[in-house]
């Protein structure tokens, strides 16, 4: 189970994670509205969605560009994130063409994820990993008590 806390923001809620073919874990949520899916990938720093989902999701560009590694992203912002019953504040991300990252990012059986988030968005929103359960979810949760890092 991973486990979002975001402090003032309501009574706790849980979204199930679906695993991939790859084994990977999605998330399915609103992009301004619109159903997408992400990929959680705590290898990554970044936010990204990919450029063609991120002009059907009415994601604007902004300035100034992101870096991850030795590669540059045009940034966008998204006006509105909701994973299951929880809305995150407006976030950052940069677009993507699948060729910077060999190929579409893995997403379903059916098509490629819309994007993935990674572990700065993870963090942020003070994610901790509880006791297993038989099905990942995510959750928002009381803010941490006091010595855990944030």
């Amino acid at each position: 189970m991973l486990v979002f806390c975001v402090v003032g923001d309501g009574p706790a809620a849980q979204v199930p994670l679906e695993r991939g073919p790859q084994n990977h874990l999605l998330v399915n949520v609103s992009i301004n509205g619109h159903p997408a899916t992400l990929l959680l990938d705590t290898g990554e720093d970044n936010f990204y969605l990919q450029t063609e989902r991120a002009k059907a999701f009415n994601v604007p560009g902004i300035a100034p560009k992101l870096r991850s590694g030795e590669r540059w992203f045009e940034a966008g912002e998204i006006a509105e994130l909701r994973i299951g019953a929880l809305t995150f504040p407006p976030q950052e991300v940069a677009l993507y063409d699948p060729a910077q990252f060999h190929g579409p990012v893995p997403g379903t059986a059916r098509k490629a994820a819309d994007g993935l988030t990674g572990r700065h968005f993870i963090r942020r929103h003070r994610a901790v990993h509880p006791p297993p359960t038989p099905h990942p979810s995510l959750a928002r949760t009381s803010p941490p008590t006091r010595g855990l890092p944030t």
